[in-house]
Formats: structure tokens, C-alpha cells, sequence
């Protein structure tokens, strides 16, 4: 936010030798709430009917308690307030001296302990001081000029910058006038208007009129909107086919910001599309998807408020020629990590590899890879089981010039999965949902429940939709592994018989299926038998394992709707339908690594 510097200046009048001192200060407000630099202040003494005009910041007047009086010199001197207020570690004020006098600073706290201290001889003029502290809290400075003292408060809310008063230049000398035709004493009725200058023009104050008395502080309010202050910002998380455009208000123009945002396009001449943003304090930005890689884009930020637009300069930026892709094979602890360089700026690639870690913010973790037909990869390994990994691709070309993808995610798997090399790529678990070990039997479901029971009944069964797959919300798998597995299909299941060569086992005392894929590796499935009622049924000679798909049957009038599932003994295996409401296995297939 642009701010209006506050001119601070005692104007001090003595009615005659023996007359009390009177100082008046003067303040410029903007709006309610920024301080405005003044340029002059109109006085008038109603009750004496006259008008003088003050000029800030060079001059100053000097008012007599009798007409015609030039003896008693007034003091043009005083502290003013700090700008800004409150500060971040680092604010600026203003002292005025009349005339070349020993000055001594002190920054100290409420409880009056001393932060910062300056001592010196200045000369009469305007004096800048920089002022830093390193506390958030409230401070007095104190300035003796001479045998006069001041003093005002500030607020810092920022830390670590140290405590300092720094002497920071001259301004200019101030000219003194000395005399006035003018009579003025307490209890006068005054009216103040005050002038600045605000974006070019010369604005009035509101009309100020109120008894004199000793030691006032006199703010005079301007209220001026004119059209915001904006700058285009330089885009960042620039990525293939993303980048977040930025833009910073500098001053909202005295009134509310009603709305701000972008117009781009990938030419200078034809910024046709327009996205709003929200501003955020004093930034507002957009975050572009879907672009185009390899490609200039033109974009300036806009910002409106009750006055009207303003827009930012045009700035450009380019997407990057590095995607990254979708992690595979992913397990319990590894992933492979895909890249891509797209378009011709591949031949100029030297390097190229994946930053990757647990916090989408603290990709720490780098890993190199080597370019093959534009593609590129890595298989991570000893990772955690269960945990969600951030990642994106990056590569260097032979000038020097980085590239950088876009961030994606995966999440490894909370239990292992068996390839058995079979046609559609399915991989199955290696054990049941509930269980531990291949061969645990784990817990048992009713079809479309996610929560073992202790008795399967008509009455006690809740699942009464009838889809032809069952959803997500309906899955024991995916409510109990997590989105990376489902129960599998009856196609699925058809195809682990047809494919896979099968024999009745006994691994460790328990008694099963052993499915060999293709390629060798084999899945067991225990004779786990199934729950109906309160009872166990059949456990260790038969086998019921639970698809997603849904059987029905205009034969079986009672259920005319039930489920398909896979069913074994010693003596066979085969696909059946039946009545969903019995408790029976469930053997998860892997979603998640199927790319």
C-alpha cells in the first residue's frame, strides 16, 4: 500500500513575556487510515475574524498575543510521528530543529528500559532518522532538543532486525516567520482546512473547527479515491502445462478492491482470456492449467475498484518441455518415477531426473535419469509402506537452461501384490482383507458391506442397491486398503481360473488353492468357508471369495438379486451366485499398479 508521509510541525506561540505556552501539531490523514503529507494549513480565529495560511513543510507561522508583536520568537521544532505505524522492524521519523541546539534519541520500552540511544549536535532544519527494533511491542522514542522534549509511541510487529537509531540525512532548512498582524488567544474558536497534494491534485481537508487550548494535536481528514496501483508480478511454478500468475497492489486507491485478475494469451497483441483472482492483503494470484509445453505466454494483471481499472504491465513467461507423468509399479515400498521431454527441445538435454519427498514443499531428494526416445525413469526402493511421496521431472539443457515438471503424487501400497503375468495385467494380493499372512483366512463380509459382523442375517443385512459393479463406498477392499485396491470382477476372477494352473495345497497346516500364473508366480488362497448366522461353516475344506459384480436369477424368487463369487474345495473350483447377505473372503486385486 502506498503510503502519504506525515509532516509533524509545533507551531508555538507565546501571548507575551509571561503568557503560557500554546503548541499546536498538525497531522494529515487519508481516507481513515494513511497518513498524508500536508502542504499548507488554512487557519482561521473566528472569534477574532482572520485568516492566515500555515505552509508545511518550509515555513511556519509565528502568532502574537497583541497586534503587531515581532519580539517573541516562536520555536519551529518537534518530533514527528514515525512512518509507517505500526512497522516491521524498520521505521523512519522526522525531527525538526529551530535552530542548532544538542540532540539526544532514546528507543525504550513502556517499562522505560533503553534499546537505542543517539546523541549530537544538529543544525536547524528537518532531520531523518531510521529506526530499527527487534521486539514486536511498543516503544517510546524520546527526543531531547535542547531543554525541549518529545516523545511518541510505535508499534513494531516484526523481530530479528536489532535495536538502532541511525542518523539518516537533512532535508532542508525551515523558514521562520517571525511575525503576524494577528491577535490569538486561548479559548479563540478555530477552524482549520488543511491542502495536499494527492496523485497530482490539490485536495481539501474536511473543515476542522474547535476551541483553542494548550497542547493540541490537530488531525486533519482527507478522503480522495482515485483508481488502484498495480504491478504485473513475475510468474512462478512454471511447469509444462501450469504456472501461478501474480500481481501486487500497491495502493487500492482509497477504496475497496471489488475485483482483480489476468488477462493472457500466447500473443502480445491478443491477451483475449481473462481469469479473477482473490487479493490477499496487498497479492493477488491465478494458478494456470492446462497449457500449452514449449510455449510464450503474454499475461498483465488488472485491478478494479469504485473508480475504475488499472492494468499492469505485460510480462511473459515459457512452459517448460519436461512433463512429469504418472508413477507405475507401484508397491508397498518402491514406485518407477515417469518423465517425458516433449517437442525438439530434447536434442539439447544433457541432464534429467525426478525431485521428490514426503512434503510437497521439500523436494529434497534428487534422483538422476537417462534420456530413452524422449522418455525417461527411475524405480525408487525402500520406501515406506502406506505413505504418500511428492515427485516432479526436471532435466538441464547443454546452455544451462533448467526445466522442471509439474509436482504429482502417489501413495505406496499397505500390502503386496503378486504379478501372475496374466492377460489383462491384473495384479491379486497376496492375502486376504483382514489377515496378515498368506494364510490367515482375515475377516469376512457381507457383499456391499465394509465391516465384519459377528452374526450374518436377512434382518441384520444393509446393502440393498443393485449395481451391476459394486462403487468405491461399497468395497470391503477400498475401505479397508485404501483407494490403491478394489474386490476383483467376475471377468477377473474367470480369468485367474482360466489362465492360471491350480491345485489344492496345504501351506502350514492350512489347507487351500494355489493359483501359478504364466510367468511362474503364484497366489495361495486359504479354505476359509463362510459365516451364516453366527456360525462358521465349512472352514478349511471350502473356499468363498466375494467379486464386485452383481448375479441375478429369475429362479430364485426369495433373491432375485445376488452376487458372484469364487468358489473351491479339494475336488474343484468354479463361479456360482448366491444370496449376498453370507460372510465371506475377500481377496483384493491392486489398483494402483496397473500403469
Amino acid at each position: 500500500m502506498k503510503r502519504f508521509y506525515l509532516i509533524l510541525v509545533a507551531l508555538v506561540v507565546c501571548v507575551s513575556a509571561f503568557a503560557q505556552e500554546i503548541t499546536v501539531r498538525f497531522t494529515g490523514q487519508l481516507n481513515g487510515t494513511d497518513y498524508c503529507r500536508l502542504d499548507s494549513v488554512a487557519v482561521t480565529n473566528l472569534t477574532r475574524n482572520w485568516t492566515e495560511t500555515i505552509e508545511y513543510p518550509d515555513t511556519i507561522i509565528v502568532l502574537g498575543g497583541t497586534v503587531g508583536t515581532d519580539q517573541n520568537i516562536a520555536t519551529a521544532q518537534g518530533l514527528g510521528q514515525n512512518i509507517p505505524n505500526p512497522f516491521d522492524c524498520e521505521t523512519h521519523v522526522e525531527l525538526s530543529v529551530s535552530q542548532r541546539e544538542d540532540v539526544h534519541l532514546q528507543l525504550i520500552d513502556v517499562a522505560g528500559k533503553v534499546y537505542a540511544e543517539y546523541n549530537g549536535f544538529l543544525d536547524a532544519g528537518m532531520h531523518i532518522f531510521d529506526i530499527t527494533a527487534a521486539n514486536p511491542q511498543t516503544y517510546l522514542l524520546n527526543a531531547r532538543v535542547g531543554r525541549r522534549s518529545y516523545s511518541i509511541r510505535m508499534v513494531n510487529v516484526g523481530s530479528g532486525c536489532g535495536n538502532n537509531i541511525k542518523y539518516a540525512g537533512f532535508s532542508g532548512g525551515i523558514e521562520v516567520k517571525l511575525t503576524s498582524t494577528n491577535e490569538f488567544h486561548i479559548g479563540d474558536n478555530m477552524r482549520y482546512v488543511g491542502y495536499a497534494t494527492i496523485e497530482g491534485e490539490i485536495v481539501e481537508s474536511d473543515v476542522l473547527v474547535q476551541i483553542q487550548a494548550v497542547n493540541q494535536y490537530i488531525t486533519l481528514n482527507f478522503t480522495h479515491y482515485y483508481r488502484p496501483s498495480i504491478e504485473t508480478g513475475i510468474a512462478t511454478n512454471i511447469t509444462n502445462i501450469q504456472a501461478t500468475l501474480n500481481g501486487i497492489i500497491i495502493d487500492n486507491g482509497g477504496s475497496t478492491i471489488t475485483s482483480c485478475g489476468f488477462y493472457y494469451g500466447t500473443s502480445e497483441d491478443n491477451l483475449s482470456q481473462n481469469v479473477t483472482a482473490t487479493a490477499n492483503d496487498s497479492m493477488f494470484s491465478y494458478e494456470l492449467t492446462n497449457l500449452t509445453p514449449s510455449t510464450i505466454y503474454y499475461y498483465m494483471a488488472y485491478a478494479n475498484n469504485s473508480v475504475g481499472i488499472t492494468v499492469g504491465c505485460i510480462a511473459t513467461f515459457t512452459t517448460s518441455i519436461i512433463s512429469t507423468n504418472e508413477a507405475s509399479n507401484i508397491n508397498t515400498n518402491g514406485a518407477v518415477l515417469n518423465g517425458s521431454i516433449i517437442g525438439n527441445g530434447g536434442t539439447g538435454i544433457i541432464s534429467c531426473g525426478f525431485f521428490y519427498g514426503t512434503n510437497e514443499d521439500d523436494l529434497s531428494q534428487n534422483v538422476t535419469a537417462t534420456v530413452n526416445g524422449g522418455e525417461f525413469s527411475y524405480t525408487l526402493t525402500g520406501l515406506t509402506p502406506s505413505t504418500t511421496y511428492y515427485y516432479r521431472a526436471y532435466a538441464t539443457s547443454n546452455t544451462g537452461t533448467p526445466y522442471i515438471g509439474n509436482v504429482m503424487q502417489f501413495t505406496t501400497l499397505s500390502h503386496e501384490w503378486v504379478d501372475l503375468g496374466l492377460p489383462s495385467g491384473t495384479r491379486w494380493a497376496t492375502c486376504n482383507v483382514g489377515a496378515n499372512t498368506p494364510t490367515d483366512y482375515g475377516n469376512y463380509y457381507a457383499w456391499g458391506e465394509t465391516t465384519p459382523k459377528n452374526s450374518y442375517t436377512e434382518e441384520n443385512y444393509t446393502y440393498s442397491d443393485n449395481p451391476e459393479t459394486l462403487p468405491v463406498s461399497a468395497d470391503a477392499a477400498t475401505a479397508n486398503w485404501g483407494s490403491g485396491w478394489r474386490m476383483p470382477t467376475s471377468e477377473e476372477m474367470n480369468e485367474l481360473m482360466t489362465s492360471c494352473t491350480i491345485v489344492w495345497t496345504t501351506i502350514n497346516g492350512v489347507g487351500g488353492r494355489q493359483f501359478t500364473g504364466p510367468n511362474g508366480n503364484s497366489i495361495f488362497l486359504p479354505a476359509a468357508g463362510h459365516r451364516g448366522d453366527s456360525s462358521l461353516y465349512n472352514v478349511g475344506s471350502l473356499g468363498r471369495y466375494w467379486s464386485s459384480s452383481l448375479w441375478s436369477s429369475s429362479l430364485y424368487t426369495d433373491y432375485p438379486y445376488g452376487a458372484w463369487y469364487l468358489s473351491f474345495g479339494s475336488g474343484g473350483y468354479y463361479m456360482d451366485g448366491s444370496y449376498r447377505g453370507y460372510g465371506q473372503s475377500v481377496r483384493p486385486v491392486c489398483v494402483s499398479a496397473q500403469n
